[in-house]
């Protein structure tokens, strides 16, 4: 359903009373949502009612790709290969998985490129959570995480 559905779930709860009465539910979007956001609010008034902010980044995937293809940022290189893959750097992993085609020919939003990320994980011993944990941690020095973590801490 996407994020829009995160809005219809967050405000039915909140209105059934699914977890007591008058609860604190925060809705947490991609980044990338809020450029949507007014029209779907426009569309769907109710939704005002939910306590809303935004993820650090648009989406992991879009994340990846914006600092990994065509050119690598190199503070993340340094800090992925040093932390993810410690046996393989992330260069080789993208290589690997899109061996002859470029990862932004079809890959418009990322997903392909992720899932290359995401698949190279288990020969390094590490899984997905590893990745999530080291992407908040690569990003919690910056405006956009900041401004996530005053919104949690002032909501709930």
């Amino acid at each position: 359903g996407g994020w829009p559905e995160v809005l219809f779930r967050a405000n039915e709860w909140k209105n059934t009373n699914a977890f007591g009465n008058n609860p604190q539910i925060l809705a947490i979007l991609d980044r990338d949502s809020k450029k949507d956001l007014p029209t779907v609010l426009h569309e769907h008034p109710e939704y005002r009612s939910v306590l809303y902010s935004f993820l650090p980044v648009q989406s992991m995937e879009k994340f990846y790709m914006e600092k990994l293809y065509p050119t690598i940022d190199k503070a993340l290189e340094e800090a992925i290969n040093s932390s993810i893959f410690e046996n393989f750097d992330i260069a080789n992993a993208i290589r690997l998985f899109h061996p002859t085609t470029p990862p932004s020919k079809n890959d418009k939003n990322g997903k392909n490129l992720y899932n290359a990320i995401v698949q190279s994980l288990p020969a390094e011993g590490k899984t997905e959570d590893d990745l999530v944990h080291f992407t908040i941690d690569f990003i919690s020095a910056t405006p956009e995480y900041i401004e996530l973590r005053d919104f949690i801490k002032n909501n709930l």
